[in-house]
């Protein structure tokens, strides 16, 4: 695999942060005080015919996650949230960077299908992206 992403849930948009420490440390604090929950994956669905991904459903306890975290990431590190954010669709990527060709092709293999299973919405991850591929920097785990 060329480019191997790390499975996930982008609960924030990418932003460039100077002091990595302070977003362990934030990050690290954030979570201790969350509780793990429950996601469900209902279906497939795609950005512009270039990004297939699984649709989560995320219930109130985990959309007031991925909302507080926005909020703490704007407050504690003076990082304003992007329009992503703000209009969060949480999704899994499963394929992307796709001609109108491969994405057929991958989207005609995905509609004979109908994914339903329950996820653990356990941790959050700090992803980086030191050269040409994000990798995992550090897992914080939510709490039981």
């Amino acid at each position: 695999m060329e480019n191997p992403l790390p499975q996930h849930v982008t609960l924030r948009s990418p932003f460039d942060v100077k002091d990595l420490k302070k977003l362990e440390q934030v990050v690290g604090d954030f979570t201790a005080q969350r509780k793990r929950a429950s996601i469900m994956i209902r279906g497939f669905g795609n950005f512009e015919k270039k990004v297939a991904f699984l649709k989560p459903e995320f219930p109130k306890q985990a959309r007031a996650i991925q909302r507080s975290l926005v909020t703490l990431v704007k407050d504690e590190l003076s990082i304003p949230p992007h329009e992503f954010d703000l209009k969060w669709r949480p999704h899994a990527t499963i394929a992307y960077g796709n001609t109108p060709e491969t994405f057929g092709i991958i989207w005609d293999y995905l509609k004979l299908r109908k994914p339903r299973y329950r996820l653990d919405f356990d941790n959050i991850t700090i992803l980086t992206k030191p050269r040409r591929y994000w990798k995992i920097h550090k897992v914080y785990e939510l709490q039981c």
